[in-house]
């Protein structure tokens, strides 16, 4: 009743080059892009998916409509401390969730937490060069500029594997020496 996931899904169709993406919940998808310049290459990040947290507009609004609570936890002290979730009552209760879609989650059903993904395409251009696709775990300690640097480092190197280990390092590192949420990480290299 209580337990979910989020989700990305990437299909790429390999003639045409266009990723066809499927997003649930604050799992991630970023392009790595590459462009050279005169001095040194430059690296970019490019998201193909919007983080569908609670107090999005439209998110709220169906959940509100259905019911639910968009609020932050109460912290010690009474106030509100971290990021909006989902209650069933300003009591802030249950079930707490921190974001507005999820694969699972049946607490959150009634109160308008909705499994249904956003779809997107992109075409892929010359100057992509990789695609990170992650849980939150990374993006809620490492913005996607960042990611991708760290990520384009070790690829310059020929170095793939130590590339995502390089990633986890870096959130244990922002996280003071441990990881406290699951970090999942998947590159893709074009």
């Amino acid at each position: 009743e209580y337990s979910g996931s989020t989700g990305v899904a990437v299909v790429m169709d390999p003639i045409s080059r266009v990723l066809h993406v499927g997003n649930v919940g604050d799992s991630r998808a970023v392009l790595g892009q590459y462009s050279p310049d005169g001095r040194s290459p430059r690296w970019n990040a490019r998201a193909l998916t919007t983080d569908l947290k609670p107090d999005l507009p439209d998110e709220r609004e169906r959940i509100e409509l259905s019911g639910g609570t968009v609020m932050p936890m109460e912290g010690c002290e009474g106030e509100d401390a971290g990021p909006a979730r989902v209650w069933d009552s300003p009591a802030r209760e249950k079930p707490g969730l921190a974001v507005s879609r999820s694969l699972g989650d049946g607490a959150g059903r009634a109160l308008g937490v909705i499994a249904e993904p956003v779809y997107t395409t992109y075409q892929l251009q010359p100057m992509d060069r990789f695609m990170l696709i992650a849980s939150d775990g990374l993006w809620d300690s490492l913005g996607n500029e960042q990611a991708v640097k760290i990520t384009a480092k070790y690829l310059e190197r020929n170095l793939p594997h130590v590339s995502v280990k390089a990633l986890t390092e870096a959130v244990r590192r922002e996280e003071g020496g441990q990881l406290v949420d699951d970090t999942t990480v998947v590159l893709v290299i074009f």
